[in-house]
């Protein structure tokens, strides 16, 4: 702020007790969240893992009942959630989630 001549006055932006921030307070919160976000997203990705793992242990085990039927029995949901299986470097690396999505 001192380099770029930013004044650090208060701002109409108010913090979790109400208090007036200031322009540093603001830009300090911004950091913490870009800084922080890739271990909330492990966090999250770490926290539904179980889930995965669940639903591929159930989609292989009545593979062998689906073979007897024309029809699927039960639905294969464990290939909606495959970015599950990143391991953790690669997900602290990546930026942008929604374009796995949207592709």
């Amino acid at each position: 702020m001192d380099r770029k001549g930013i004044r650090n006055d208060f701002t109409p932006h108010l913090d979790e007790h109400d208090h007036p921030m200031t322009v540093f307070d603001c830009l300090y919160r911004q950091y913490v969240v870009q800084k922080s976000t890739p271990l909330i997203i492990w966090r999250l990705i770490e926290i539904l893992q179980p889930i995965h793992f669940l639903l591929e242990s159930m989609a292989h085990r009545t593979h062998d009942e689906e073979t007897q039927h024309k029809d699927m029995v039960i639905p294969h949901y464990e290939d909606f959630f495959y970015f599950l299986r990143a391991d953790k470097q690669s997900i602290k690396r990546r930026k942008k989630w929604l374009d796995i999505f949207n592709s």
